[in-house]
Order: C-alpha cells, then structure tokens, then sequence
C-alpha cells in the first residue's frame, strides 16, 4: 500500500539534502587531505554507489540520506576538532623554503619595498625590513620556525610592511591572526615594548597595540580579527607602528595565517535535518 508524504517528511527531506550535500563536500576533502580511501568508499557507499555496475543509483533513498548524513557529519566532525584548518597565506612563518635567505654576519637579511625575496611574500611601503633567522646574536628568537621579522628594519628609522594576495570567496568569513614579539634581554638595542601593529585588508584598517611583556627574555603573544570578503581576491598588510614609550628598534612579527570560518547555517541545518529524521522514524515505527 502506497504513504503519502507528509510536509514536515519534505521539509526534512530538504534540509538534510541541503546539509548533506555541503556536509559531502568537506568530508570528501577531509578525506583526500588524510589520504584514507576508506574514507571515500564509505561516502560513495552512502550516496548509493554500485561498484559492480560502476554507476550511482540516481536519487539519494531515504536510507542512503541517513547513512549519509551519519558519515558526513561524523567525517567533517573529526575533521574540525583534529585537523587544523589551512592556512590561506603561504608561508605565513615566513620560512626560508627557497633558499632564498642570504644572512650577513648577524643572521639578518636586509630587504627593500617591493622585494619578493621572502618565499610567498612582498616587501610593502616604509623602510628596509629584516629577515632574521635564529642564529641572530640579539637573543631573538621565533615562538616557532626558524624565521621572523622585524618590522623596524636595521637603522631604525620608522617601521615597514609585508603584504600578500590570497583567493577568497565573496561574502565568507575568514580569520587573520599573527604573532608580535618583544624581547626584554637584546644586547645592545632596545627590543621591548609595548609593540603595535596595523592590519590591513577588505577595506579594514585594525591597529593592535599595547603588547608590553614583563619579565625577561623573548616573549610573543598572537592577535587577531575577522573579515568579511569583498572581492575574489584579498590583499593583506601587515604594517609595524610606533606606540607610547616605545623604541623604534624591533617590531617582532611572526605566523601570520588566515583561515576560513566554518559556516553555521551547515551545521544548524544538519542538526534540523537529524531532529526531523528522528521525529519520522518515531513516527514510522508508531504506525508499524
């Protein structure tokens, strides 16, 4: 005997459709991105994939939907909480994956506006900036890597830039966070704070300012804001700034990323779609 199909069957129906089809999406590469093709069988098998036929049953049943839904948002759940989300800037810690790096006797590399030297990277508007590695003899030295910069430049004379363009998606949320150094022992300079930085980018100007650390040695803390995209592409500037009762000789900086901000509209539909699902098959075994 045939069921009709009830409007809140439909609804659900449509809002799992929807948070399955984006929830596949990102489980598909999560699981590229692990390299585990178990993974992607799991997926294909919930979606109604016949291996012997090499062909998809067509329309998603109501069964597979389920069995989707499960393995989607177990697969997408373990891949937020264990992996790290990328990082859209290349070589945000500022690495020397080129072999691009040529120190002087200090283990700094002096670079002028407009240099692409620094892989991923171009030198802004303002002063000579350096590229120091960890073989500096100042007691510099990076929260992680083998590279920094500092934003004064070496004749500490005012601040400098660096900037890079990434893809971004019109209208989606990303984060920018970075790291700010200060160093309380450097032999022969003044490397405290309080430090400041300005962040460039989508028609934002966001300045950062007051990291002061106490106590001795190197210290570093991470700053950071949100972003709407404006356009396909974004340019980001990170700028060194003077502040109040500061030195103009070091501008730690170092780990700079952006990130895209997970979308709350997936997972709330996943969880309206999984309440319904529920609701129905309550309903289904009443009837039964």
């Amino acid at each position: 005997m045939s069921k009709s199909v009830s409007e809140s069957q439909l609804v659900g129906r449509s809002l799992l459709a929807e948070g399955v089809t984006k929830g596949v999406t990102k489980a598909m590469v999560i699981s590229h991105q692990r390299r585990q093709p178990w993974l992607d069988l799991m997926i294909l098998k919930a979606v109604g994939y016949s291996r012997t036929n090499n062909h998809f049953d067509g329309a998603i049943q109501m069964k597979n939907l389920t069995r989707l839904l499960l393995t989607a948002s177990l697969l997408v759940t373990a891949g937020i909480t264990n992996a790290a989300p990328p990082n859209l800037l290349a070589n945000g810690s500022f690495e020397n994956t080129s072999g691009s790096f040529v120190g002087n006797a200090q283990g700094v590399m002096n670079l002028n506006t407009g240099s692409t030297v620094i892989p991923g990277w171009m030198i802004g508007p303002g002063v000579t900036i350096s590229w120091l590695s960890d073989s500096n003899p100042f007691g510099i030295f990076t929260p992680s890597g083998d590279f920094l910069l500092d934003l004064t430049g070496p004749f500490d004379t005012g601040f400098s830039s660096v900037q890079q363009t990434f893809a971004t998606q019109v209208g989606a949320v990303y984060h920018v966070s970075f790291d700010m150094g200060a160093n309380n022992n450097c032999p022969g300079f003044d490397c405290t704070g309080p430090m400041a930085t300005r962040v460039v980018l989508a028609g934002i100007q966001q300045d950062f300012t007051g990291f002061d650390p106490l106590g001795p040695g190197m210290h570093w803390e991470t700053f950071g804001l949100d972003f709407t995209a404006v356009a396909p592409s974004t340019t980001v500037s990170f700028v060194g700034l003077g502040a109040a009762g500061a030195s103009a000789q070091f501008r730690g900086f170092d780990n700079a990323s952006v990130t895209a901000v997970p979308e709350p509209q997936i997972y709330a539909m996943w969880v309206a779609g999984l309440g319904l699902l529920g609701w129905m098959t309550r309903g289904r075994r009443r009837r039964q």
